[in-house]
């Protein structure tokens, strides 16, 4: 038996229940409609599938007032309600029993409510759920998503379904939407669709204060402004090209005419992913920053990024300025000397700011590039000389160390002696 199947049989289960509890109690009428309406029913006009709308919208208020704070997978939580109910003065025997079979049965009548919004549909094809308002911000009544304030909803050319953005779309669907192929959008103030434009032709209500007919975009967000750039294909934030932008034809992403002298140019630097959250960037909502190596990664992003770290994510270059950290690792691998034998190591380092390659002394703080002097390094290889005993090691000077040489079982050589080295 498939998944579906499973899913079905249950729901089939849950239907008989209902019937037979319908056949031995007496349920409110509003609830017993909910449970004994088949699902064949006649699709209602236009004006009669409003009405029922705002109806069902009533009673998910009145159901969301009587649930409010109960679990319903908590038994306790469902007891201690209907304890509750159970001591109110005010509702008569009738009332409560009601109340309580309401309470017993929202699981059910939720499930029977959400399975109709979506299967119901007008003369236009549209369900419960897609006239439904969504909100950027809900308790200021602006219209929208997470991702974008407008007025309006926009329908995939492929699914036919209605979504408030190509994203909102792309996170529940096993497809992309295709801006470019959108031709429909669905009035949030009215409730018509119509084609894609900036203003609703039936309400003459503006959707959003930028639109853009190639992409389709719909963008009321009244702190930024958006361009169309024909070279990326996509719309962008900022005033435009020319104005405080510039397209970068090796690059092929758009980059702020302040860097226009000082950018190094990556072939489709934006053609990946961002390192820190891993979301694609070249059509990416957030603001994208390049840093002075000409890695790209979210402004966002960068924010956090640098509060804990000095170094680009992609080639690991130093990105802000730390030279004062720099001579502070100076003064404190000065002051505090490696005991013998770590001062005879001798570390090969690679160096991330000039690439080059050098040997150094060891030390556990860091190890101090000899080209551009930076401590943004990383260690290729030890060599310690206490693995290779045919090999003379510098003589240390003072006496601590002399008398761990003895300890150790390490002895002088006299013809060495004048140049300052020992063997073993």
């Amino acid at each position: 038996m498939s998944w579906s199947e499973y899913l079905r049989e249950i729901a089939q289960r849950f239907e008989e229940a209902a019937e037979e509890l319908t056949s031995v109690f007496e349920l409110p009428p509003d609830l017993l409609n909910d449970i004994t309406e088949e699902d064949g029913e006649s699709i209602p006009r236009t004006s009669s599938f409003l009405s029922e709308r705002e109806q069902l919208v009533e009673e998910d208020e009145e159901d969301e007032r009587i649930l409010r704070g109960v679990d319903l997978n908590n038994q306790d939580s469902v007891r201690k309600k209907i304890q509750e109910i159970q001591s109110q003065n005010e509702f008569d025997e009738k009332r409560k029993a009601s109340v309580m079979q309401k309470l017993l049965m929202s699981g059910y009548v939720k499930y029977r409510k959400d399975k109709k919004k979506l299967t119901v549909t007008d003369e236009s094809g549209l369900n419960f759920k897609d006239l439904e308002p969504s909100f950027h911000d809900k308790e200021h009544d602006i219209y929208g998503c997470k991702h974008y304030m407008r007025n309006c909803k926009k329908q995939c050319a492929d699914c036919k379904q209605w979504f408030p953005c190509r994203h909102c779309h792309n996170e529940v669907s096993d497809h992309t939407l295709n801006r470019n192929a959108t031709e429909n959008m669905l009035c949030m103030f009215c409730l018509n669709t119509q084609p894609a434009a900036e203003k609703c032709k039936f309400c003459r209500k503006s959707m959003a204060r930028y639109y853009c007919k190639k992409c389709k975009l719909w963008d009321d967000d009244p702190s930024k402004t958006s361009y169309h750039c024909d070279d990326c294909g996509i719309c962008r934030i900022g005033r435009g090209v020319g104005d405080d932008y510039y397209h970068c034809k090796i690059c092929g992403i758009c980059l702020p005419i302040a860097v226009y002298d000082t950018h190094r140019c990556i072939e489709r630097s934006t053609d990946c992913n961002c390192p820190i959250c891993g979301e694609y960037m070249f059509n990416s909502t957030e603001r994208v920053a390049f840093l002075p190596c000409s890695h790209p990664l979210h402004q966002r992003c960068y924010g956090d990024y640098i509060k804990t770290n000095y170094r680009c994510p992609t080639c690991s270059k130093t990105i802000i300025n730390v030279n004062s950290m720099f001579r502070i690792l100076d003064m404190e691998v000065e002051r505090q000397p490696m005991p013998y034998p770590y001062n005879t190591w001798i570390s090969t380092i690679h160096c991330n700011d000039c690439s080059s390659r050098s040997d150094t002394n060891y030390h556990f703080l860091g190890h101090k590039c000899k080209s551009c002097h930076s401590y943004n390094t990383c260690i290729s290889s030890i060599y310690k000389p206490l693995d290779h005993p045919q090999v003379s090691i510098p003589r240390l000077a003072t006496a601590e160390d002399a008398g761990m040489r003895r300890l150790m079982g390490h002895s002088w050589d006299s013809n060495d002696d004048e140049f300052g080295m020992f063997r073993f």
